[in-house]
């Protein structure tokens, strides 16, 4: 396979050259040929390091990575999750990062829209992450039946969610209030909202989740991302924000396969982890702004922690599920729910080796028109 890699990159690396007018290395095609495969490969693919590259890695411990797939979970959760009513510090601020992953549409069970269910949802906090494993807590309504009463897991997951949300609700004072970090989380509520609608908190009806984006926070103190707010993915946030990308090898994996490898868990841990890290950045990175100016230093104008947080929390808004228009339905499938647009060259191969409606399209159409969209992007 390696061989035949090798071959077909320096025919690509031609190939491409031509396109654009100018050399392409041979070694740049045979990276975006592995991506490729990694994608169409799912866990193999996991196992295979393309470049080298050194990936943001997460700050806790795996036993501090909880897969929660009953009730003692959910219970456990809670615990973790929820603001404690009386901080340890009076400046404390309670953060949780929100993220979700689903199976891409070529190999996952559907629901009504066409579109696979959420297999996990990621709640982080800066110390721990909970892998809610929503397919298996969880009923479709189909197999439950129309006006049939919640399971004691759908209860107990409901109640979770729904105290999660309402503790970052806009009736919450701010200065009480949790903040919760997601990327572009309009797109997974959604599909949240498709894949269980028998859970009160996704309801049409149910109170507004207020959100902060994290490219929105990154951008108070990153000016590059306010000038490309409309084309900066996840990954660029996180490169900009910490120097190292994400690794995306995992995006498009078996995320309905039970048990979930640990490359899987890794993944998805660190996904919704990073959120709550980012804005604890931007909230250091605000403060230190605020005293390197000596005029605003000698004029009593530095942040204190409280106002810091208050200033990423002014960027939050309220999200409600559409249930009218399925997100992406249009769009090749991305299971982080990120917009693909430079959200990393992983990111991007992963989601369009599974092509539009599962066909997976010729691997050298993939490479001509990926490396060719990069290269230009590059160049410019």
């Amino acid at each position: 396979r390696v061989c035949v890699f090798v071959a077909v990159s320096q025919s690509v690396s031609r190939s491409v050259g031509q396109s654009i007018g100018r050399p392409v290395s041979s070694s740049v095609c045979l990276r975006a040929q592995v991506c490729v495969c990694v994608a169409q490969h799912g866990k193999l693919g996991e196992q295979i390091d393309t470049s080298g590259t050194q990936f943001l890695t997460i700050g806790i411990a795996d036993d501090c990575i909880q897969m929660v797939d009953d009730l003692e979970g959910v219970a456990l959760a809670r615990t973790l999750l929820l603001s404690p009513s009386d901080p340890s510090e009076e400046s404390a601020q309670w953060v949780v990062g929100l993220d979700a992953e689903w199976q891409p549409s070529s190999g996952g069970r559907t629901i009504e829209t066409g579109m696979t269910r959420v297999s996990i949802l990621q709640l982080a906090t800066a110390t721990h992450v909970v892998l809610l494993d929503m397919m298996t807590l969880l009923q479709p309504s189909a197999a439950a039946g129309a006006g049939a009463e919640l399971t004691p897991a759908e209860a107990a997951v409901d109640s979770l969610l729904a105290d999660l949300f309402a503790q970052a609700g806009a009736s919450v004072p701010p200065e009480k209030r949790s903040i919760l970090v997601g990327f572009q989380f309009a797109g997974d509520l959604s599909r949240l909202a498709m894949s269980y609608p028998r859970l009160p908190c996704f309801r049409s009806g149910a109170p507004p989740l207020n959100i902060v984006d994290a490219l929105q926070c990154a951008a108070l103190v990153y000016p590059d991302l306010r000038v490309n707010c409309k084309r900066a993915g996840l990954g660029a946030v996180i490169e900009t924000v910490f120097g190292a990308p994400l690794n995306k090898a995992c995006q498009c994996s078996a995320w309905e396969d039970r048990p979930l490898s640990a490359p899987q868990r890794a993944y998805a841990a660190l996904d919704a982890w990073c959120l709550v890290r980012t804005a604890e950045v931007v909230v250091e990175q605000l403060q230190r702004d605020s005293t390197s100016s000596v005029a605003k230093a000698q004029a009593g104008q530095t942040l204190t922690l409280k106002q810091a947080w208050q200033r990423v929390l002014a960027v939050s808004a309220p999200l409600e599920a559409d249930l009218h228009n399925p997100p992406h339905a249009a769009e090749p499938d991305d299971p982080d729910g990120d917009d693909d647009s430079g959200d990393g060259e992983q990111a991007k191969l992963g989601a369009v080796a599974y092509g539009r409606d599962g066909v997976v399209p010729p691997p050298y159409t993939i490479l001509n028109t990926i490396l060719i969209d990069m290269l230009h992007t590059h160049t410019t």
